[in-house]
């Protein structure tokens, strides 16, 4: 959430200070959770790239909250930095800090980039939702988007393409051998994909 850098020293002060800026990152437009806590990770502040740095989103405003839409595409679009896979099928719930404790709130060097957010639950990316710069006169760390993500279930053999709306998509399962590879309805018994993919619902609709 934020970098410490070398210590300064002054004559007065001859143990140094230290500063703290905001932590740099090159991907414009990703999407990264900054956790509550070390356990539960897929829970906490919403910080996306931007401008070189990591930072968070305001909620503060009179004409747009931080919705339901906005919060799936939040969880959507963190990927793991290694693998590039997404970790988490969409929101559980979304979330503004203002009624949480301090102790959930980031440091006061990480940035503001952003208010308004909308997502209307089409775009491929967070960074394709609409949203303005925020103004930091009237935004505070207080009201910063959260999100509590849903998490993937053994998702290494099975998965959800070819769609950005939470809990569709084409299912793929991977086998020994071929790969990914597409189920067609009917083929396969597919009651419980949606068990192994975190959702609590047994039911599911099939498309042609």
């Amino acid at each position: 959430m934020y970098q410490i850098v070398p210590i300064k020293t002054t004559p007065k002060n001859k143990f140094g200070t230290l500063e703290c800026q905001p932590e740099p990152c090159s991907d414009e437009g990703v999407v990264k959770l900054a956790p509550f806590n070390r356990k539960d990770l897929y829970a906490g502040i919403v910080e996306v790239c931007h401008n070189g740095y990591w930072g968070t989103i305001c909620t503060d405003s009179l004409t747009r909250s931080w919705s339901e839409k906005n919060a799936h595409m939040a969880c959507w679009n963190v990927v793991d930095p290694v693998t590039q896979i997404h970790l988490y099928s969409g929101a559980l719930n979304s979330i503004i800090l203002s009624t949480l404790p301090d102790s959930y709130k980031v440091s006061q060097s990480v940035p503001i980039h952003f208010s308004s957010v909308a997502c209307n639950g089409t775009e491929t990316t967070f960074a394709n939702c609409d949203k303005i710069s925020t103004n930091t006169s009237t935004c505070t760390h207080d009201y910063d988007a959260a999100v509590v993500c849903r998490q993937r279930n053994n998702t290494n053999d099975v998965r959800l393409v070819g769609s950005v709306t939470d809990g569709q998509g084409a299912v793929e399962m991977k086998f020994a051998g071929y790969g990914w590879v597409r189920l067609c309805p009917g083929a396969f018994d597919l009651s419980g994909v949606c068990n192994k993919l975190g959702y609590t619902s047994t039911t599911y609709n099939t498309y042609t």
